[in-house]
């Protein structure tokens, strides 16, 4: 009863302390994401003309005149594919949106230099995308992606993505109003041997997916599942994988009811031999995902490791980036926010000891606390004697001088809570064996907390004032 009752009140409570966590130290990845994604999709081509030579406003007046028109369209695209200083805003501000789309109903050639210019107009400001999608452009370029030249229907994708890319509104006029979503699958068909066009196809299925206020429909999400999967085994691109693996972060995310989709669609395998990959560009979108598929209930979480999740575990605590050892430990800590039995399975798999060692190594030592944290609260009196044997006072103790208040606090009340859990007497289900073992745990917990704090006279006064101990911390002199 105890047990049960414990890990129902900790587990209801710091699930959602754990998710808002989540979402606040992937602001900036996300946003750097982001930022990579929108300059990778400008199409940048290596200009003739001068990278600071500005379009002139004769030259710009040229695309409304039917007789000059596409030679002055070619003239905007390749000023706007330059890859410094693209004039954007100046083409904007003219009102040239508007002629670039009209001209998209002419002949196949100016066709493609209308999309490709309105294409990296999209890829500024939103209120340069705005501006694109105002013109009527979206219907449009969802109608090129059935058009016979593939470099036009590739053109059309990348537009496509950089609108729906800009956020939840532009997303949805693209997915809801215009039903957008079949229309790739098809074009996925006929160039499934073009990697390059495969590789803006997954880009635009992946931005489809992003942005949670207000997430992508779930209908939605699910409809795109079993590309993904295909997706995911592609092997002639590994950006192919890695903005699919992206998608899928993205959406088990986004949206909370996706969790179970993803674990029945078939992706979790592919996901999780990308952890073991050699490239952090294809590991870091894999490991997001699979540690969004862990938030989920307690079956969930035990699908994920049902599947073969811990034995790829070690390797990622051990990796040289400290992002993404910091991305595991999240991870970790929620299936140590799971049951008794899947905090076991996180012991068994020889787990703690190297996350004993992470919590002394400064940029990864709070993502690691957690980790012991979850586990004290949520797991038996066992696996909390266990940790007591493998040191983790001292490993505890040395977040005590870190400047966020905070982590003290949490390590505080995760001392206090290993003294409740291993030397309450009042246990009614431990045993005669279990009491003397917590007889000399306590003993020897106090004394790793003693010579620690006794040099920092105001850490004793916080574990006192917070009655951790109940001034029972051994004599200066014994210590």
């Amino acid at each position: 009863m105890w047990k049960m009752e414990r890990s129902r009140l900790y587990k209801n409570q710091d699930k959602n302390e754990l998710r808002r966590r989540r979402v606040d130290q992937s602001v900036e990845l996300r946003r750097a994401k982001k930022d990579e994604q929108l300059q990778k999709r400008r199409n940048i081509l290596l200009s003739e003309l001068d990278e600071t030579s500005p379009l002139r406003e004769k030259q710009v007046r040229l695309i409304y005149n039917e007789e000059t028109r596409f030679n002055a369209i070619t003239l905007c695209r390749k000023a706007l594919s330059r890859a410094k200083n693209p004039p954007i805003d100046e083409l904007y501000s003219r009102g040239a949106v508007d002629i670039l789309v009209d001209a998209i109903d002419s002949n196949d050639s100016l066709v493609f230099e209308a999309t490709w210019a309105l294409t990296n107009i999209a890829s500024g400001e939103s209120r340069h995308t705005s501006a694109v999608v105002e013109s009527g452009a979206v219907p449009k370029f969802i109608m090129l992606l059935s058009h016979p030249a593939i470099n036009v229907a590739e053109q059309s994708v990348w537009a496509l993505g950089n609108i729906a890319g800009d956020g939840s509104k532009c997303r949805d006029l693209v997915i809801i109003i215009h039903h957008f979503v079949v229309n790739p699958f098809r074009l996925l068909e006929r160039v499934w041997d073009m990697p390059c066009v495969v590789c803006n196809i997954a880009w635009v299925l992946s931005n489809l997916c992003r942005n949670r206020d207000p997430p992508p429909p779930h209908s939605i999400i699910k409809t795109m599942l079993p590309v993904f999967k295909r997706l995911l085994q592609y092997d002639r691109s590994k950006e192919v994988v890695m903005d699919t693996a992206w998608a899928l972060a993205y959406a088990s995310d986004a949206v909370n009811d996706a969790i179970s989709d993803i674990l029945e669609s078939g992706c979790l395998p592919s996901l999780l031999r990308l952890l073991s990959s050699d490239t952090p560009s294809l590991i870091s979108p894999s490991l997001r995902a699979v540690g969004n598929l862990v938030i989920g209930d307690d079956v969930q979480t035990q699908a994920v490791i049902d599947a073969g999740l811990l034995p790829y575990v070690l390797p990622l605590l051990n990796n040289e980036k400290s992002s993404i050892v910091k991305e595991t430990c999240w991870m970790v800590s929620n299936l140590t926010a799971g049951s008794v039995d899947q905090i076991q399975a996180v012991i068994n798999h020889n787990i703690i000891p190297t996350v004993l060692e992470i919590m002394h190594k400064f940029r990864t030592q709070k993502e690691a606390c957690w980790i012991i944290n979850n586990m004290v609260n949520g797991g038996s009196a066992e696996q909390c004697a266990y940790l007591l044997n493998q040191r983790v006072i001292p490993a505890l103790c040395n977040l005590l001088t870190v400047s966020e208040a905070k982590i003290i606090v949490m390590v505080l009340e995760t001392i206090k809570r290993l003294f409740e859990v291993t030397v309450n007497p009042i246990m009614p289900e431990r045993s005669a064996v279990e009491a003397r073992q917590s007889s000399v745990s306590r003993s020897q917990l106090l004394r790793h907390l003693a010579s620690f704090v006794y040099p920092h006279p105001p850490l004793k006064r916080s574990i006192q004032q917070i009655n951790t101990v109940r001034g029972s911390l051994p004599d200066k002199k014994s210590c």
